[in-house]
């Protein structure tokens, strides 16, 4: 043990008290910035799954505008011409199967495209049928690739002889 001579030990060093303080503060910044980059890492990934559904919720609702303008637009056209699918096609420029039914097709873009020209991702279709003096007209708006419809429509004209 060393006499107490009032003098101060000249290899003691006062800031020794404080570096372990300084380097205990910079930890725990450290770890409260990696708390908060995780945190914002999280939030940016829930924000950008939310953008994404939000996105494709958006493009089948426009798909489906589509789809019912359209479709209507088959209907009325059918309504017009008395029931009469060759005159449909005609005015609506578009093309009859061997099956008899109309068939409108669509790209991507929902622009009319020529039933030759490439595959449809839309395709808005009428199968007419006839009974009792109505002529019916089941209308179909598919999307290339889905199992269900887009949206259907069924009419009927009474025909009058």
């Amino acid at each position: 043990m060393e006499p107490n001579t009032g003098m101060k030990n000249l290899y003691h060093n006062p800031a020794s008290k404080t570096a372990g303080k300084t380097r205990s503060k910079s930890s725990l910044f450290l770890i409260e910035m990696i708390f908060v980059t995780v945190f914002f890492s999280f939030a940016s990934a829930v924000c950008m799954k939310l953008f994404t559904k939000a996105y494709l919720v958006s493009k089948d609702n426009v798909a489906i505008t589509q789809a019912v303008t359209y479709a209507t637009s088959m209907a009325e056209t059918f309504k017009v011409c008395d029931g009469d699918i060759e005159r449909t096609a005609r005015l609506l420029e578009i093309t009859v199967d061997e099956d008899g039914r109309l068939i409108m097709p669509f790209s991507i873009d929902w622009d009319r495209i020529a039933s030759d020209e490439e595959k449809p991702y839309y395709e808005i279709s009428g199968t007419r049928s006839e009974k009792d003096g109505l002529a019916q007209l089941i209308i179909e708006a598919r999307e290339d690739g889905r199992k269900q419809p887009l949206y259907e429509l069924e009419i009927r004209h009474f025909i009058e002889e």
